[in-house]
């Protein structure tokens, strides 16, 4: 949030679900973004199982990507989801 309070060209944020041993703490980290900057989309990820209702509070224009995932499965999910052309390697 410190770096999102200092930009606002930040087009993406990508979180993981679990941070500091806190399962929620990347959904409610997403929420306040949006919050501060409503254009915002979210990646989430994690490796742990994704509930019901974790996938209840994710906020809109946002997509899930499950641990372990690939660089192409990674390029895939944004250009898909937020379609955001991927770059030659």
């Amino acid at each position: 949030m410190a770096l999102l309070e200092k930009t606002s060209h930040v087009d993406l944020v990508f979180t993981d679900l679990e941070l500091k041993g806190d399962i929620a703490a990347g959904i409610e980290l997403a929420r306040q973004a949006v919050g501060r900057l409503p254009h915002l989309k979210v990646l989430y990820t994690t490796g742990r199982d994704l509930t019901d209702g974790m996938k209840a509070r994710f906020v809109e224009k946002s997509a899930f990507l499950p641990k372990p995932y690939t660089v192409d499965e990674l390029l895939t999910t944004l250009s898909v989801h937020f379609k955001v052309a991927p770059k030659e390697r």
